[in-house]
């Protein structure tokens, strides 16, 4: 797991101070655990965390669910849900927010390596905690 506490910025009045970006990455399992460990604890009272599935599976988010609704569950085809995690973010509707398999993106798409620093740098502005897994991370 890596943990990015973003610092003051250039534009500071641009950025929330408090942002935190966890990534947990790599081979084999647990990742998706950590990164719900992680989404619960960090949910602040009255507050409320998106889960959003880039790879579907079905039995994990309906138990996923009986969480609901401090704690949502989405899956998406991959461009819907881009969208849809841009128009979270944006209108700030949650204060945690997971992408599950995120990173799958890098290498599936030709400009997914773009599109996650494109939502990351927008989660800056609006969101104190994001959290991506996946298998791979580039540098």
């Amino acid at each position: 797991m890596i943990d990015y506490k973003y610092k003051k910025e250039e534009d500071e009045n641009k950025m929330n101070k408090d942002s935190i970006v966890s990534v947990f990455y790599g081979g084999g399992k647990g990742k998706t655990s950590a990164a719900l460990g992680a989404a619960f604890k960090n949910i602040p009272p009255g507050g409320i965390a998106y889960f959003l599935q880039f790879v579907k599976d079905a039995d994990e988010a309906e138990l996923l669910r009986k969480f609901e609704p401090e704690f949502k569950v989405f899956n998406f085809d991959t461009d819907s849900a881009i969208s849809f995690v841009k128009k979270v973010i944006s209108s700030k509707e949650c204060d945690v927010l997971v992408l599950d398999e995120i990173l799958s993106l890098i290498e599936t798409r030709e400009d997914g390596e773009q599109i996650i620093t494109d939502i990351l740098a927008l989660a800056r502005k609006n969101i104190t905690r994001i959290i991506i897994t996946g298998n791979f991370i580039t540098d």
